[in-house]
């Protein structure tokens, strides 16, 4: 499935800060108003929107909340325990699958550019 535990070298400590999307604006925007903006949207065009559209902004609200699943991690050498959150890794406005992309398409950039140019 995944690659096996690799040691951290000495004196190159890992940082995880959990990000917190329930505190952003773009959560809340969505959030608070969904189910209305969904019951609008079917009332004055006699259609429900699409249900992958719905499905998008449903995973969006679950993606990166502990209470909704997560892995605990913890260190084999101080038994310091983190949690980090499931993400949804859907495309459309998941910020863990975006920064995901963007840093493959920072990385495939700077490869191209730094490629010795044929002479």
């Amino acid at each position: 499935m995944g690659q096996p535990a690799q040691p951290v070298p000495p004196g190159n400590p890992v940082h995880y800060e959990r990000r917190r999307p329930e505190d952003t604006t773009l959560y809340q925007v969505v959030q608070e108003p969904l189910e209305t903006f969904l019951a609008q949207m079917e009332a004055e065009t006699g259609a429900r929107l699409p249900d992958f559209v719905k499905d998008e902004f449903d995973a969006f609200l679950e993606c990166g909340i502990v209470a909704l699943g997560f892995l605990c991690l913890r260190c084999a050498q101080c038994a310091h325990a983190k949690l980090v959150a499931f993400s949804c890794k859907r495309r459309g406005f998941c910020p863990s699958w975006g920064a995901r992309c963007s840093c493959k398409r920072t990385r495939a950039v700077t490869c191209r550019s730094a490629a010795p140019s044929p002479s």
